[in-house]
């Protein structure tokens, strides 16, 4: 049972579904009527307004359903009463004094300094004596959202370019088996070894980079065409793209080494023999 009165009530922000909130005339006549949430209505199979449920023996008058709550999510397993009619209640009960909040709404960004401002309004003899409890400041939470995401991206980042660098080494290998010949030929007409191992190492630097290119600018569209289709103003940043660019170039330069290296210690009579 939860006793609010109508500014509590505006602020908790309880989303009607059948009938309707109550109001100040209830407030202040302490006129026995309830709001229930459609759990508790399901429970006591009622569908509609108008009936009565009985509260320590007390009819009250069901004015209205709802289904969802802003604040103060408890409500959405409570039946919520007039905050006068919840005194008579209490009175009328005889037991121990209810527990009693206040709800204050804010502006975004200001929960924290009326958090610390408010028990000092309220009861200005004894602040100590009240708890105050604010939602964590937005900023602050955005920030953490934020470095979460960004370190979650930077994991899936690096898997993937280890998985490239993977790749591009895979393919570079089976190039060289594939490519023996060519190999052998170009050994016997004069190549040297650090013409070998250079030719394939820029083929896979130069794949590492147009696949970073490739990747950055399909990153760089969809972050665009998303923008502009939710008609958000688009924030690129170019130095991550350019990082990503250098980052794929590295890792298609290490891909190739091994590969390179082995291509360059195959004699020319036996690459030719293949």
């Amino acid at each position: 049972m939860i006793g609010a009165d109508p500014s509590a009530l505006q602020v908790m922000a309880p989303r009607v579904t059948v009938g309707r909130s109550f109001g100040e005339f209830h407030e202040r006549h302490a006129t026995p009527v309830v709001m229930l949430s459609a759990t508790v209505a399901r429970q006591l199979g009622i569908h509609r307004t108008g009936v009565a449920v009985f509260v320590a023996d007390q009819a009250h008058t069901v004015v209205g359903i709802f289904d969802d709550v802003v604040r103060r999510p408890e409500a959405m397993a409570a039946a919520i009463v007039p905050y006068s009619a919840a005194e008579r209640l209490n009175q009328s009960g005889g037991s121990q004094p209810a527990k009693r909040d206040v709800l204050v709404e804010t502006s975004p960004g200001a929960a924290q300094l009326i958090g610390r401002q408010a028990p000092l309004a309220l009861r200005p003899e004894a602040p100590a004596e009240l708890r105050a409890i604010a939602p964590p400041d937005p900023r602050t939470l955005r920030q953490e959202i934020e470095g979460s995401t960004t370190r979650t991206t930077l994991l899936i980042s690096g898997v993937a370019l280890l998985m490239g660098t993977i790749s591009i080494g895979n393919a570079a290998t089976s190039g060289v088996a594939q490519r023996t010949g060519e190999i052998g030929l170009r050994r016997a007409v004069g190549a040297r070894r650090r013409h070998i191992f250079g030719q394939l190492v820029l083929e896979t630097t130069v794949l590492g980079w147009l696949g970073g290119g490739v990747g950055a600018l399909l990153g760089v569209l969809t972050i665009s065409i998303v923008s502009v289709v939710n008609g958000w103003t688009p924030a690129v940043e170019i130095r991550s793209a350019v990082f990503a660019c250098t980052a794929s170039t590295i890792a298609g330069l290490l891909a190739g080494l091994v590969p390179a290296a082995r291509a360059a210690r195959i004699p020319p009579v036996q690459a030719l023999q293949r």
